[in-house]
């Protein structure tokens, strides 16, 4: 390091080296690494990726923005790169927290004075206001080859007044910028790159939650469990983690469970405060979304969130893509909203806020703790927008609980019980959400105008008068209304006391789908040894049809069935029978669920992949694969089983049109009687799939009133839905010689029978023999006809 000093004249000697040491030490200054972290843990690969995207060796100025959430080590990184590199320039400058620094004029004007101080060592720098300060930078950095790294950016105005266009300096100059908002990169242009920070993975986090909580990089052994609770709290946050191991550090095993049962119900204000900056950077309407999304929607595809927000009229389209660039929300694969677990704690906290003490005074409810004290002591009000309440307890209210709540919006509630029926429900509710409603209808009062979402699974409501929806979803008052949203199945023949269950599958498009696909196979693959088998203990077959055969003791038109066994577990078996659109091509996920006693497990999730007509599922599950289920449940000598279905996901092309769950059966070795019984029908058997047409026709005639023909016509022109079959008919004819041998005749053909016989060839589909072909409608109808015609035969 070189200095040159000159002396004029009569200047005073100590003025003269003042001058020296003010050089040397601002010199040195500029040479010092800065500050990075106690325990830098995760950054060095961070810092490399970061490395890359600025091609230090390359001409032209490159300009690489650093995003991400609050707390997720934007500025920590953006250090470390600045202490690797920072010697290969001409000059260079951190310039820290620019979003609180640029609130005013004279702090933009501070801010310009540290770049040129800090890139050219002058202390001389007179500015009048921020416009001279550009005037300035722009004049005495365009030739310097610099390094500037801008922290915590909230608007392009702050890089405007500092950089100009990032293109005043000389080639091969660098900037960085880190801000928690990746549209604000967007807005730079071309030949920027961006580099979005990624929470610590599970090694990383629980080394530096190590280092700050115990000093080292493992824990003691007595605290590992209760670490691994930490660990799963922060979701890789390292401000979570530094913040809580600095707080926890030195305490013993029960303060730590007294500490981290606090952190779960109130957060940490060191933590919150950082959150929070983001979500003050949002306006009115997207403060709304995010809270909605926080206290109802986290987990819910957007499409779905879109529909009920838009309703609630907060312009979600731009405003969920608003949370997106701030990143405080994410998508998933299959386009659900996505959001920290630590995010989403922030908004809650920013809710309960609202009235500390009195939960019947915030906006919105989720605590079942703090629904029920507002529903049994009738404390809400007109404050409350949404609630949501899923007891794991039968909960009694009261008939007119919601009466207080009129600007209800969202109402999402489930096992809940209302002494003697309820009476009241808000007009303007936008999302009624209610499973298992205990009652068959709606009170008489309830005309929303606004409603966009009804799900009622599990319920047996039934429409004794068209339910009208209003203006809003333009359907026509005469109709009855089976789903919901912008994909209305309406049923225009429909009885006015049709039972139904009100439920509505998430519709994707093609290419979500697809993902959605990929997601699901990569599950199934769990199940598959080496050998390529499924290690699962279960059966089942796909056939075309819509009728559950009459050996199915349990049966409903509804996807949903109870029942009851004995101390053993059984084997149980079960029948869907879809209903489709012949013109329609769909895919769709049916999830199916068992729950005994009130403990609820997933029995079977099934994707069924191009299929273009009504067909039957059998679904076989034995006793020794159900045990594991609920090993831990002590069955009594009577015990209560539910078995539910429902369509979860679903596409279609070329229209739009929702796949439906027609009837549901299961067979069951069970102590009580079936639910529903069946006429019995003669079936056809047949043998080694090959039967004579002549016992077809004979057998199915008392049952056809249009006569065998004309259903065995409609049979061969009937296509197999399953790829095994894919473009074969289900029956095939072809004619038996004469000379055929006995043991080749078809079953039931009199041994005299001389001429050419035709017999019928089952397409092997499935090993199911049984399978009801009539109706009792057209069996009454065929039974009259044949009195008639006998009568007037005689």
């Amino acid at each position: 390091m070189c200095f040159q000093f000159l002396l004029i004249g009569s200047y005073p000697e100590f003025k003269f080296i003042e001058g020296i040491v003010e050089e040397i030490s601002s010199a040195i200054l500029r040479d010092t690494p800065l500050y990075v972290a106690k325990y830098p843990v995760g950054i060095n690969p961070r810092v490399k990726a970061i490395e890359l995207l600025l091609d230090i060796e390359s001409d032209g100025v490159h300009v690489v923005g650093i995003y991400g959430p609050g707390g997720v080590g934007k500025t920590t990184i953006a250090k470390a790169t600045y202490n690797r590199i920072f010697n290969q320039f001409e000059g260079s400058c951190f310039l820290e927290n620019i979003r609180d620094k640029s609130r005013t004029n004279d702090g933009i004007t501070n801010l310009q004075k540290t770049l040129l101080f800090e890139t050219l060592g002058d202390t001389n720098l007179n500015m009048a206001n921020a416009s001279h300060g550009i005037n300035e930078i722009e004049r005495r950095l365009n030739k310097k080859r610099i390094l500037v790294i801008l922290d915590d950016v909230n608007e392009l105005d702050q890089i405007e007044k500092l950089l100009g266009k990032c293109d005043w300096f000389a080639s091969r100059s660098r900037i960085i910028i880190t801000t928690r908002d990746k549209h604000l990169l967007a807005t730079l242009g071309e030949g920027h790159s961006s580099y979005k920070v990624k929470e610590l993975d599970e090694h990383e986090a629980f080394e530096l939650f190590s280092k700050h909580a115990f000093q080292k990089k493992q824990p003691v052994e007595d605290y590992l469990e209760i670490v691994n609770q930490v660990i799963h709290y922060a979701k890789g946050l390292p401000l979570a983690l530094v913040v809580m191991g600095a707080d926890l550090c030195g305490r013993t095993k029960h303060e730590w469970k007294i500490m981290l049962d606090k952190y779960e119900r109130i957060p940490n204000k060191n933590i919150q405060g950082i959150l929070k900056i983001s979500y003050e950077g949002l306006d009115e309407i997207e403060q709304d979304i995010f809270l909605d999304i926080a206290c109802f929607f986290k987990g819910l595809q957007k499409h779905y969130v879109v529909d009920v927000l838009d309703a609630c009229d907060l312009c979600p389209d731009y405003g969920i893509q608003k949370l997106i660039d701030k990143c405080l929300i994410t998508l998933g694969e299959c386009n659900e909203l996505l959001m920290h677990d630590l995010l989403q704690q922030m908004g809650r906290e920013i809710v309960r806020q609202e009235s500390p003490k009195k939960p019947g005074k915030r906006s919105r409810l989720w605590s079942s703790k703090d629904v029920l004290e507002v529903l049994n002591e009738n404390t809400g009000s007109d404050k409350i927008q949404g609630i949501i309440l899923c007891s794991p307890e039968n909960v009694q209210l009261k008939a007119d609980f919601l009466k207080k709540m009129k600007n209800l919006r969202l109402l999402i509630i489930s096992n809940v019980h209302v002494c003697g029926g309820i009476e009241y429900l808000p007009n303007g509710l936008r999302l009624l959400d209610w499973s298992e409603f205990p009652f068959s209808s709606l009170p008489t009062t309830f005309h929303p105008q606004k409603l966009v979402a009804l799900k009622m699974p599990q319920s047996h409501i039934k429409l004794d008068k068209p339910f009208k929806f209003g203006e809003k979803l333009g359907l026509p008052q005469d109709i009855a209304c089976l789903g919901l949203g912008s994909n209305i199945s309406m049923d225009p023949q429909s009885s006015s006391g049709l039972s139904l269950q009100i439920d509505l599958p998430s519709f994707l498009s093609t290419s979500e789908f697809i993902v959605f696909k990929k997601v699901y196979f990569k599950s199934e693959s769990l199940h598959v040894n080496s050998d390529g088998e499924d290690t699962r203990c279960e059966y089942e077959i796909i056939v075309p049809g819509n009728k559950v055969p009459k050996w199915f003791n349990h049966q409903s038109i509804e996807s949903f069935i109870s029942f009851s066994i004995g101390p053993e577990f059984p084997t149980i078996s079960l029948c869907l029978a879809f209903g489709l659109l012949d013109d329609v091509l769909y895919e769709y996920l049916c999830d199916v669920n068992i729950s005994i006693n009130g403990t609820k497990q997933e029995l079977k999730v099934r994707l069924f992949d191009a299929i273009r007509c009504d067909h039957l599922w059998f679904y076989y599950r034995p006793h020794s694969s159900l045990q594991p289920l609920f090993q831990d449940l002590n069955l009594g000598d009577r015990n209560h089983v539910e078995i539910s279905c429902k369509i979860s996901h679903w596409t279609s092309k070329p229209r739009q049109v929702v796949p439906i769950i027609k009837r549901l059966g299961v067979h069951v070795e069970c102590t009580c009687p079936p639910q529903n019984s069946h006429n019995n029908y003669e079936g056809v058997q047949p043998r080694f799939y090959q039967i004579s047409k002549r016992i077809v026709h004979r057998r199915l005639r008392p049952f056809l009133c249009q006569g065998p023909g004309f259903i065995l016509r409609r049979l061969y022109h009937t296509l197999c839905p399953t790829w095994s079959t894919s473009r074969q008919p289900l029956l095939k004819a072809h004619k038996i010689k004469k000379n055929s041998s006995k043991k080749n005749m078809p079953l039931g053909e009199p041994k005299s029978q001389k001429r050419s016989r035709a017999a019928l060839n089952i397409t092997n589909v499935s090993k199911i023999e049984d399978m009801p072909l009539g109706e009792q409608k057209i069996q009454n109808q065929f039974e009259v006809r044949m009195r008639t015609k006998r009568t007037r035969t005689s």
